[in-house]
């Protein structure tokens, strides 16, 4: 039976027992059969063993917490607006009310802490549960406050021995211990191909796993380092000359030597780099020097495949000595290549759940100053086009409304842009349509100078190429006002 009390739900969320998915407990410790030490060393300090495993990856490799948070700040700069069909401001009675609930999802979350909670999860698990309160029986796009679930405390239920394809391939969605519908909650899915399901993407941690083992492990071998300073040497009794071997050490001398090493001597505050002591010993160097294990090399390189495989460019991470210019490139390729394909396919899935057809969500960055130069790119781009588009006009290849559509902007209304170039001496033809606002008022200002009619008149006809009797009409008869002039000028046969 399919419960769907979503207040339940969302009240055991925000006040977690234990629960369980993949069959993995999930605690506030996630249980170290998952970092066991292996007999190879294969997966001594982590391995990838489902959903559990990634959030450990997320708390305990500093670099893939540092990948995913970064993203997510970027992914949060957006300004987020509703166009319509048109790609204009949309100004509906539901996109006002749907873009005020996205700026303020939910009484204990900002815009951006609730889209960071997003994105993170999605790098993490490849999706994102939002549970949408609302009243009984009333839609999704009615929703009061949204609320992301955290993946260890829910679970996809794909068991079903049949392909779901109305619902991805997911039966049910547990929160807790209780189990709704698929569309009761948003499930917002990261770009990259499911793998082994219908629909839902496979986790990016899952193929990171002997990267963050090696991250994990050369922090704890340095951190051992640093604590014990590692086996550089061995102290064994002074070889006495007439017997020609060591002078055996007793096992309590063993130990008491041992733990003054291990708690008086060494390089750290409060230590000592002197031993004294009455036994007759000799050191004998085994050790090796710390920088031959290339710990910091072995750091860098499993850092740039979590940059590569989540998509985030190394140059703006620590472990590249990169130069200021290379900075700012990454900054520009940071929101071109994975910012701003990620929030188009977020924005399209949370527009299905929230808007009418008709409209559609839009994340924008141009008002970031990486993205300036980007800008002005775009604007010369701009210039070419309107240039393009003159030429094709001038040439009868286009006519006025195809011009502005290919620009973005609507055409004239009732079809009075339907003209080549060639045809601007077609009387049907709006004179205004052709002459523009600058010429309308240039006309305005003849029409009212201080000059005889004949002049005006002959003004008209060589300027502006109206007839005879239109320009008799504009300027003679008595007093022409500057509607009337206006209404002549639209209506000029």
């Amino acid at each position: 039976m399919i419960k769907a009390n979503l207040g339940l739900a969302l009240n055991q969320l925000i006040n977690p027992a234990t629960y369980v998915n993949n069959n993995l407990p999930v605690t506030t410790n996630i249980p170290y059969d998952i970092m066991s030490m292996g007999g190879d060393g294969v997966g001594a300090y982590y391995a990838w063993n489902g959903i559990a495993s990634s959030l450990t990856a997320y708390e305990q490799c500093p670099p893939l917490k540092a990948v995913c948070n970064r993203r997510a700040l970027a992914f949060t700069n957006a300004e987020i607006s509703v166009r319509n069909s048109l790609g204009k401001t949309s100004t509906s009675t539901q996109a006002k009310k749907i873009l005020r609930l996205l700026n303020n999802p939910n009484p204990l979350q900002t815009k951006a802490a609730f889209l960071s909670q997003v994105s993170i999860y999605m790098d993490l698990v490849g999706y994102a549960v939002i549970v949408p309160l609302r009243p009984v029986g009333f839609d999704i796009s009615e929703s009061e406050s949204l609320w992301v679930v955290p993946p260890a405390l829910c679970t996809l239920n794909t068991a079903s021995t049949q392909l779901n394809f109305s619902s991805g391939g997911i039966d049910s969605v547990t929160l807790g211990n209780v189990t709704v519908r698929p569309d009761m909650v948003m499930i917002i899915q990261d770009i990259d191909p499911s793998v082994h399901q219908m629909v839902i993407p496979s986790s990016k941690v899952k193929a990171l796993e002997h990267p963050i083992n090696n991250i994990i492990g050369a922090y704890q071998s340095e951190s051992n380092l640093i604590k014990q300073r590692g086996p550089s040497g061995i102290i064994t009794g002074r070889i006495n000359p007439q017997l020609g071997a060591p002078i055996p050490l007793l096992p309590a001398e063993k130990s008491r030597l041992q733990g003054l090493f291990n708690s008086m001597y060494g390089f750290m505050n409060g230590q000592s780099s002197i031993i004294l002591t009455d036994a007759a010993l000799e050191y004998t160097k085994t050790g090796f020097n710390a920088q031959e294990l290339m710990l910091h090399e072995s750091i860098s390189e499993a850092t740039k495949a979590i940059c590569d495989t989540i998509g985030y460019p190394a140059e703006l991470l620590s472990v590249t000595d990169s130069k200021y210019d290379n900075m700012k490139q990454a900054d520009l390729s940071l929101y071109t290549k994975f910012i701003m394909p990620r929030a188009k396919n977020i924005a399209e899935q949370l527009s299905s759940y929230l808007l009418p057809i008709t409209d559609n969500f839009y994340f924008g960055y141009s008002h970031l100053p990486e993205l300036q130069k980007d800008k002005g790119e775009e604007e010369a781009a701009k210039k070419v086009q309107a240039d393009r588009l003159k030429m094709e006009f001038d040439n009868d290849l286009i006519t006025l409304d195809e011009w502005l559509q290919e620009t973005g902007r609507d055409p004239l209304p009732e079809g009075a842009g339907q003209f080549r170039r060639s045809q601007l001496k077609r009387t049907d033809v709006p004179l205004a349509s052709i002459i523009g606002l600058g010429g309308t008022q240039s006309l305005l200002a003849i029409q009212t100078a201080a000059l005889e009619p004949d002049v005006k008149i002959n003004t008209l006809m060589i300027l502006f190429g109206v007839s005879r009797a239109d320009a008799e009409c504009m300027v003679g008869g008595g007093t022409v006002t500057e509607t009337d002039t206006q209404t002549l000028i639209l209506n000029t046969n």
